[in-house]
């Protein structure tokens, strides 16, 4: 995930060099970034969504037990960069799902 978001940070200069000004990237449909004038509630940032999207498919990690959290769900954040939305929206769902 962090590679999505970071890729989303470089893309944004590239966009902005070229005159490109309004702008939708969909990284994988969990990383998006929204620059200028475009549809939907997110301008000029990014949105993010971690977790586990079927019950299958477990790769976020419980930092008490080093295993899998269970459980199909999802955290997501709004934040200025893509990377930052990564690791924002991972600790998220970790605070969120992990029993304190």
């Amino acid at each position: 995930g962090f590679i999505k978001g970071y890729t989303l940070d470089r893309i944004k200069p590239l966009l902005l060099r070229r005159g490109i000004t309004d702008a939708l990237i969909n990284m994988g449909n969990s990383s998006i970034m929204a620059l200028g004038d475009v549809p939907g509630p997110v301008t000029d940032a990014c949105l993010t969504t971690s977790g586990n999207d079927t019950p299958g498919r477990l790769h976020i990690i419980d930092p008490r037990t080093g295993q899998p959290l269970p459980g199909q769900r999802t955290a997501q954040v709004i934040t200025p960069g893509g990377a930052q939305g990564e690791v924002a929206a991972t600790v998220r769902f970790i605070r969120e799902h992990v029993p304190t």
